[in-house]
């Protein structure tokens, strides 16, 4: 299920075209145009300065008389590239055998046609974060010691058919997907109360149909896990402080919208999920060893919070309406942290100037930002399905040894109890 960014027009930092000038005598000036390094004539100059130097201020004829003149089978003329920093096809001028670099189009509308669903840089920084997170989980579930039997196959034949939308559908600005995906839906007649009757009666064939998408705001900030179609979906709204910054240093955005993937993510495991099949059927394997530990280990991840909000401990059964939200966080933060500490390290140890923390710290004060509110309430409200903001934050830190060590808490101190309860 890891989100695929190829694209046949590459990104500026990943090679392809450099710029270079040619002498165009019919505007007699030195003009711009990429170039690979694929032959050509000798009217190519790394610098306008060098090209002005050379062929405007003399005479020599190695420069093109013409624009798209064929001297030995080579000239210039204009071509459009898809430009990542700004978003847009850009128009250059390309040498005739330059044909290897793909990122190259006749005209403007055929370069915006097969470039309009190229993500932005922030946007495919942002999904490469969130495919490192699905691979971890992943290997979560193929190699952890306790997850074995029916309820281990199960769980592994639902991840196989989760997938991810992020920001929006891949091909959305396409006018022939939104009349794929509106084809049932007949024109506007000049009855209304007919074309409405069969609008609605054909979304309601739409509900029971197994590969219905299910629709989305992609205006509105949040992210859900989705079990009727397995689709996690992130708005790209997310891309934004404290969940996300393009540019910073990586232990940041890790915990950022990195956590928020393995939330959701883990929602598909969660008490309740975890006892559906891939095609929505409860299935119960209560008696197996695999979800004998699971319970054990959602109970005392609950007791753990419990504690940290002063309430009643002692439960002996697992609890969705008080489990799925602090199971979720708890694993969410696991997944993108092992994400963030398998990065190659000069990404790992980046760190934001002028500050003195780690990069460690930095991921753990990062995953707390989103957690910050002007409730005063450290408990759980009656009937909601999270934990208190601030328990949010402060327990599946000290679940975690990699906290204590990063901060030097002492075995023992609040935020490093003797008593921790691991997960995976």
């Amino acid at each position: 299920m890891p989100i695929s960014d190829g694209h046949i027009c590459p990104r500026n930092d990943q090679g392809g075209s450099y710029e270079a000038y040619g002498y165009n005598s019919k505007t007699g000036r030195c003009e711009s145009f990429l170039f690979k390094g694929c032959g050509g004539n000798s009217n190519r100059f790394p610098t306008a300065k060098e090209c002005w130097t050379k062929c405007a201020k003399s005479s020599t004829t190695k420069c093109l008389k013409e624009a798209g003149l064929n001297i030995g089978g080579i000239g210039i003329f204009k071509r459009y590239y898809y430009d990542m920093d700004s978003h847009q096809c850009r128009s250059t001028r390309h040498f005739r055998k330059s044909t290897e670099d793909r990122n190259r189009f006749t005209t403007l509308q055929e370069c915006e046609q097969e470039c309009k669903d190229v993500p932005p840089p922030a946007m495919a920084a942002a999904r490469r974060v969130v495919t490192d997170v699905l691979r971890g989980l992943e290997g979560k579930i193929n190699t952890t010691d306790w997850m074995r039997g029916p309820a281990w196959c199960m769980m592994r034949t639902k991840f196989k058919a989760m997938y991810f939308i992020f920001g929006y559908p891949d091909g959305l600005g396409s006018e022939h997907l939104i009349e794929t995906l509106f084809e049932e839906i007949p024109d506007v007649a000049e009855n209304f109360t007919a074309g409405f009757l069969d609008a609605k009666r054909q979304a309601t064939i739409n509900v029971f149909r197994k590969n219905f998408k299910i629709s989305m705001n992609t205006a509105a900030i949040g992210a859900h896990y989705h079990p009727d179609t397995h689709e996690v979906y992130l708005s790209a709204t997310l891309l934004q402080p404290p969940i996300f910054i393009h540019g910073a240093p990586a232990a940041f955005n890790y915990a950022g919208i990195g956590m928020i993937a393995g939330h959701e993510l883990s929602h598909a495991f969660d008490p309740e999920d975890i006892e559906y099949d891939v095609n929505g059927y409860i299935k119960k394997f209560p008696d197996t060893p695999m979800m004998k530990e699971f319970t054990a280990k959602v109970l005392c991840l609950r007791n753990s919070y419990y504690q940290a909000e002063s309430e009643e401990r002692g439960a002996r059964s697992m609890n969705p309406t008080i489990d799925n939200e602090g199971v979720v966080d708890y694993t969410g933060v696991l997944l993108s942290y092992e994400a963030y500490k398998r990065l190659p390290e000069h990404e790992r140890e980046a760190r934001i100037p002028d500050m003195d923390f780690t990069p460690d710290q930095i991921f753990f004060i990062t995953y707390c930002l989103k957690w910050c509110t002007e409730s005063k309430s450290n408990k759980r409200g009656p009937g909601t399905l999270h934990w208190a903001a601030r328990s949010r934050c402060l327990v599946p830190l000290r679940n975690m040894p990699e906290f204590s060590q990063a901060f030097g808490c002492k075995k023992g101190d609040r935020m490093n109890p003797d008593t921790k309860c691991p997960f995976y």
